[in-house]
């Protein structure tokens, strides 16, 4: 394999160079590139038939908490789950979902109500102004000028008495063709929160996973790009010395430089991924409370997984456990159930009709009351408001084609994705097989260096080459470990599947 940087290497006085690095460096010199790093050696877990030399896992010490316990995926993503705010509040969605149903399924039930009730108090006082002889003992206008002002009669009355009035009625629609469709939306609507609610959690263990992956893939990059700083850096310093020697020209060293500082950009570039993604973590914990949450992501979670189903079994299972094609068929459903309700309002209604009423009065002590029933059809019928049903209905019809057609669209989009992702997939592993290979070959050339330097066959400047060019593959191979990881999360959320089983 070919690497760009090596065409860089190839300049004038690589003899002075290799004989200046022989003097002033030793083959096992360490150098801390960035003494901000924490490391230690790691292993990625490829599977039974792949093998990868041990690698280097670093993090800043920011992101470091000596008391803190390695943490696997699958409790972050149970903490994350139980945790979420937004998770809560599909919950209560479902609940509100519920409840509905339950009050579309009152509709079975009669109606009873109090109306038009009252209880009256009434008193009548004055003076009576009689036209005959004598009084009338009760204040009344018939056949007699009342007045109630006069007081010159020293003959007077007074009356008192309450009398009750509930009207209580009741209405039992048994034939409504609004009814049925009404609750057969509301059980769609249940379903369709439970769907959401389901979507939700898939969404978020991916989002995790993502970045729990992004995490450990940063680190062992880290890990590669702190020991090809520590080469390039003990290459400049030789560099250095060589052209205030005259050995080396200046665009050698500034060369040198530029190698030193894409390194370090690259360096800077993986910090502020591994750094993102801890804060994702951070934040899909979901405390509530002010202190920080110390996260230690377990380096054994990271498992590179083989897809066990082909694409035939893979494009039935996406079609059978997507939330979006349920969602769109559900909503599909709603829309047809309430274009069933709208029409029914059309349809004539029948039902049952009664009143209870009691008339109740005291009137000095003596009590008297009245109770009466009635019952009867009441027949409720639309003929004609101006076609301002038909058309609502016709409306929902319209949005039960719209999300027909959008189920159809879906079904091509998840097939076509869940192909894509069965290729991306079968295409990295491909190249994650080429890496290793290329891997083996650029240790036995490092190797075959070594010992070629030893006896003095070669110089130190090729060895420091071939070691870079091994770190390069390596980064190449974390790189597409990364995306297989990224690919394989993504296809196992298109088909429904735990992607850490």
């Amino acid at each position: 394999m070919s690497v760009s940087f090596k065409a860089k290497r190839q300049m004038a006085g690589s003899s002075l160079l290799a004989l200046a690095l022989a003097t002033t460096a030793g083959p096992n010199r360490v150098s801390a590139a960035a003494p901000a790093l924490q490391c230690q050696p790691a292993s990625l877990n490829l599977g039974q038939s792949i093998a990868i030399p041990t690698l280097v896992f670093c993090r800043t010490n920011s992101l470091v908490d000596q008391d803190a316990e390695p943490i696997t995926a699958q409790k972050l993503l149970d903490i994350s789950v139980q945790n979420s705010a937004y998770l809560k509040s599909q919950t209560a969605l479902i609940d509100s979902a519920v409840y509905s149903l339950k009050s579309a399924n009152g509709n079975w039930w009669p109606n009873v109500s109090m109306s038009n009730s009252s209880y009256l108090f009434v008193n009548n006082n004055g003076n009576n102004n009689p036209v005959t002889t004598g009084c009338n003992l009760s204040p009344s206008t018939s056949g007699k000028a009342f007045n109630p002002f006069n007081g010159s009669s020293n003959c007077s009355a007074s009356s008192s008495y309450g009398q009750a009035y509930p009207v209580i009625t009741i209405t039992w629609n048994f034939i409504n063709p609004s009814r049925y469709p009404q609750i057969a939306g509301a059980m769609k609507s249940v379903k369709l929160a439970q769907s959401q609610a389901k979507q939700s959690t898939q969404q978020l263990q991916m989002g995790v996973l993502k970045s729990y992956g992004s995490y450990l893939l940063s680190g062992y990059q880290l890990g590669e790009l702190s020991r090809l700083i520590a080469i390039e850096q003990r290459i400049l310093s030789t560099a250095k010395l060589l052209m205030k020697q005259g050995g080396l020209p200046r665009f050698a060293l500034s060369q040198q430089t530029r190698n030193l500082l894409s390194y370090q950009a690259r360096v800077e570039e993986a910090l502020a991924n591994q750094q993102q993604a801890y804060l994702e973590l951070t934040t899909a914990m979901q405390k509530t409370s002010g202190d920080n949450p110390s996260i230690l992501p377990d380096l054994n979670s990271l498992v590179l997984r083989e897809w066990g189903y082909n694409m035939e079994e893979s494009i039935q299972m996406a079609m059978a456990r997507s939330e979006q094609l349920k969602q769109l068929e559900l909503q599909k459903g709603i829309a047809t159930d309430t274009a069933n309700q709208t029409r029914g309002q059309i349809l004539p209604t029948i039902g049952l009709l009664g009143y209870v009423t009691y008339q109740g009065t005291d009137a000095n002590g003596v009590h008297t009351g009245l109770l009466s029933n009635y019952a009867g059809l009441q027949v409720t019928w639309n003929l004609f408001d101006g076609y301002m049903t038909k058309n609502q209905a016709i409306s929902s019809d319209r949005q039960a084609k719209s999300y027909s057609d959008q189920l159809e669209a879906a079904k091509i989009q998840l097939r076509m994705q869940t192909k894509s992702k069965l290729q991306t997939l079968s295409n990295l592993k491909n190249q994650i097989s080429i890496y290793l290979n290329d891997i083996k070959q650029a240790e036995l050339i490092a190797e075959d260096l070594r010992s070629r330097q030893r006896f003095g066959i070669t110089n130190q400047a090729d060895v420091l080459q071939a070691e870079q060019a091994l770190h390069e593959s390596r980064l190449q191979l974390i790189s597409s470990i990364g995306s297989y990881v990224v690919t394989y999360t993504e296809l196992a959320n298109l088909c429904g599947v735990n992607p850490l089983i």
